[in-house]
């Protein structure tokens, strides 16, 4: 499997020689992630090389410069409708995601760990989410629902 990760959006480079349609996804998390393009959001895609370079997993995230609230994930979701061993090389794309969101807090408000709420535009199960590492926190970050984080560790 061969990874293609695209520039962050609103950047100079367009996504557009990445196959969007037919949806990768179902509309919640295209949905989040489109309206990320923004002065406070962020999002990426993941492209399978592979396979025509359609989307293999995207993530959208917001945050607000100048508060020590935590980036908040607003769409996770990896391409539907493919077998079980291809869905878990997606997650992978997704976690590597993950980690980029994470690299960008450390750069820009210094938290320590990105947050998410699961709600409609996350595409994964609570199982899931614990497999790449995040952690139901009952702190919530001021959101409701189930909160997750994902921390930076240091060794």
């Amino acid at each position: 499997m061969l990874w293609a990760p695209v520039q962050l959006a609103g950047a100079s480079r367009r996504v557009s020689d990445i196959s969007l349609y037919p949806p990768p996804v179902s509309r919640e998390p295209l949905r989040a992630w489109h309206a990320a393009d923004g002065p406070k959001g962020r999002r990426l895609l993941v492209a399978d090389l592979a396979a025509e370079r359609r989307v293999a997993a995207l993530l959208s995230w917001h945050f607000e410069p100048g508060r020590r609230r935590p980036h908040l994930v607003t769409s996770a979701a990896v391409r539907s409708a493919v077998p079980e061993d291809v869905r878990a090389d997606y997650l992978v794309a997704l976690w590597l995601l993950l980690c980029v969101g994470l690299a960008i807090d450390q750069l820009t408000i210094e938290r320590g760990q990105i947050g998410l709420v699961l709600d409609n535009a996350i595409e994964l199960t609570p199982g899931e989410l614990v497999s790449l590492g995040l952690v139901r926190s009952s702190t919530r970050g001021g959101y409701r629902g189930d909160y997750f984080v994902f921390e930076a560790k240091s060794r």
